[in-house]
């Protein structure tokens, strides 16, 4: 299946969730009222897109009656617990600030891949384990998981690595991953800023790095190399999330039950855009990368994932990190269907 059709599955994964897909053709119209979105900067552009989008959805499928405005805040989760808005889109980063619980889906090898990724995030079961919690804490419900995005592993490999174990175990890394467990699972691993981590790569300073496949054209590349490795393993994933404040703003009621199955109509719409987008940006940044390189590409995590995942374990440092009950079951979702 194509790129674009898994995303457009998982759009449609998400009204069947939320139970609203035949809600939408209810005869009643809804009131004029205007909506407010608040928007991270740092979930990035295509989130930027997709609110915009989701703004025009909305509209249409209201005929003028829902406007939904859009604003940026940095300071995204004090908004949420004074009321600020209607709707937040904001990073799993800020979202594991809130509830500690968002951070297990960034954590290494937490998915396998995108398919993964959406039907976990997009289950049923996953949306009734965090809604009570997340309204618990901030005040709002989660709608959507919008897929922002995994990192890749370069490397500079002379000789060629025999294997992806052999690749992964001997290399020391420069890492800019948000979460510090790879700097303790890596050989030498160091968190650097990303300006640093860029330099020292195209200075030959290190062998390995863990870079954000969405940018992958921001890298330098060493002069002189003609062949890399690039290692799509979907090693750590990220996403966006879009927030509910279930009760409304300070400003605004509650959304009726037909106000609220054309926003999810709206943001299956804009689910299937955002990471339709996401999937084909990183297709052409692989395919610049291939472009350029005579590389070998390695993928699949395979073993080491598993090792990854024991290690991390198995580090007392991280044995309180997380409950590892909680773990074993959210990442079982989408792997069982």
């Amino acid at each position: 299946m194509s790129r674009g059709g898994r995303a457009g599955l998982a759009a449609l994964g998400l009204l069947l969730v939320l139970g609203l897909a035949s809600c939408a053709a209810a005869p009643e119209d809804p009131s004029d009222r205007i909506l407010t979105l608040c928007l991270e900067p740092d979930a990035g552009q295509i989130a930027a897109d997709t609110a915009r989008q989701l703004s025009e959805k909305l509209e249409a499928l209201s005929g003028g009656r829902l406007t939904l405005l859009v604003k940026e805040e940095a300071e995204v989760l004090d908004a949420m617990l004074r009321a600020g808005y209607d709707l937040y889109l904001i990073t799993n980063r800020t979202a594991a600030e809130g509830l500690e619980d968002y951070g297990l889906f960034s954590s290494p090898y937490f998915f396998e891949d995108y398919d993964h990724l959406s039907m976990a995030l997009g289950s049923k079961r996953l949306r009734d384990y965090l809604a009570p919690r997340t309204r618990a804490a901030l005040g709002v419900e989660p709608m959507a998981a919008f897929y922002n995005g995994s990192r890749v592993f370069i490397q500079a490999a002379e000789p060629p690595a025999a294997s992806y174990a052999d690749l992964i175990a001997r290399s020391p890394a420069l890492l800019t991953t948000p979460l510090g467990i790879f700097e303790d699972l890596l050989p030498g691993g160091r968190v650097l800023e990303e300006e640093r981590l860029i330099d020292d790569f195209a200075r030959r300073r290190t062998r390995l790095i863990d870079f954000d496949l969405l940018r992958l054209d921001a890298l330098r590349y060493p002069e002189g190399v003609d062949s890399l490795y690039l290692v799509q393993d979907f090693h750590q994933a990220d996403m966006n999330w879009l927030m509910l404040a279930t009760e409304g703003s300070a400003d605004t009621e509650p959304l009726s039950d037909h106000e609220l199955a054309l926003l999810s109509e709206a943001v299956a719409y804009a689910l299937a855009y955002h990471d339709r987008a996401a999937l084909e940006t990183e297709q052409q940044q692989i395919d610049a990368f291939g472009a350029r390189f005579s590389e070998s590409r390695i993928t699949g995590g395979g073993r080491v994932a598993g090792d990854f995942r024991a290690a991390i374990r198995a580090m007392p440092k991280y044995q309180n990190l997380w409950n590892w009950e909680t773990y074993d079951m959210l990442r079982a979702i989408g792997l069982s269907g």
